[in-house]
């Protein structure tokens, strides 16, 4: 996958206007198919024609996804206002149409594209965001990304709603914890499950070694309340003004959304206080995610 870029949909651009279409007539197929039925080719028409029509609204957004210059889908989202017609929920952002070809699947495309239109509808100062959702491959992946079904179903569609809260990176607190207490410690880890005693127990070893020997902090990330990553950081025993960071963790439901480098870039900001030199991770050599993530700090 290389860098996505997004185009907002114009009327008065014939070729965009008939790429859309052309992947609108694929997603109105593949619904069809979902729900054992056959849509008359002037109704889609019809549908189609009617997006392209009202397109223009600061933030109504139509966007084609490229990932360089091959086309792999498209979003469609709005913010409701009062004067929209059919059910809303006024201020509120809703992810009305969304499709990726299905080629470029559990690819991690859909995914980006989501928090694309996210930062759209922040943009537009929305704070919670609905659907309706397809359920054969529809609610799989809009549960994935964190969406969760309210009981209410939507009139126009006889479908379930589903609900989330806007993400706001703006909206991250960073805090730095020189030696954190245990109580700290288990808040920080229980998010690993089976796996939170002993990840629990190796950094408390890290901290008494650190006091000690050398020195020790983390960096906590919190939003809303909720500690949603971490890393910690510790200095060298054997070289002056080296340090190390490990254990970099970010909540499942807020990855690739630049977290991890921003509770990177923080600890960093803190060493400046410090004799610091240099500082050093490691990378399994087949993680590309993280090799790519410490690429774009070097070059921040």
């Amino acid at each position: 996958m290389n860098t996505l870029t997004y185009v907002k949909l114009e009327p008065q651009n014939k070729k965009h206007c008939i790429e859309f279409a052309n992947l609108m007539r694929l997603y109105a197929k593949e619904l069809d198919c979902h729900n054992n039925r056959q849509t008359p080719d002037t109704v889609i028409t019809e549908w189609i024609d009617s997006i392209i029509k009202i397109q223009g609204d600061y933030d109504r957004h139509l966007n084609l996804c490229f990932d360089d210059e091959t086309l792999i889908g498209f979003l469609y989202g709005k913010i409701d206002r009062p004067e929209h017609k059919g059910y809303k929920k006024i201020g509120y952002g809703y992810i009305m149409e969304f499709f990726v070809l299905p080629e470029y699947r559990r690819k991690g495309y859909g995914s980006k594209m989501f928090y694309h239109l996210q930062k759209l509808f922040a943009n537009n100062g929305a704070s919670r965001m609905y659907l309706t959702a397809d359920g054969v491959t529809g609610k799989p992946f809009w549960q994935s990304m964190g969406f969760m079904a309210t009981g209410e179903i939507c009139p126009e569609n006889n479908q379930e709603i589903y609900e989330k809260s806007i993400f706001n990176i703006n909206n991250i607190e960073i805090k730095i914890l020189r030696y954190p207490d245990n109580e700290v410690l288990k808040a920080i880890t229980k998010r690993h499950g089976e796996k939170s005693q002993d990840i629990e127990i190796c950094i408390s070893d890290t901290i008494i070694n650190a006091r000690y020997n050398s020195d020790f902090f983390c960096t906590v990330a919190t939003y809303n309340n909720d500690i949603i990553g971490w890393a910690n950081f510790f200095e060298s025993r054997l070289e002056n003004g080296q340090w190390l960071y490990s254990d970099l963790w970010v909540d499942t439901y807020y990855r690739r959304q630049g977290i991890a480098k921003k509770i990177i870039k923080s600890g960093l900001e803190y060493l400046s206080q410090f004799d610091a030199r240099i500082l050093k991770c490691t990378v399994e050599p087949n993680n590309s995610a993280s090799i790519n993530l410490q690429k774009s700090i070097d070059k921040s």
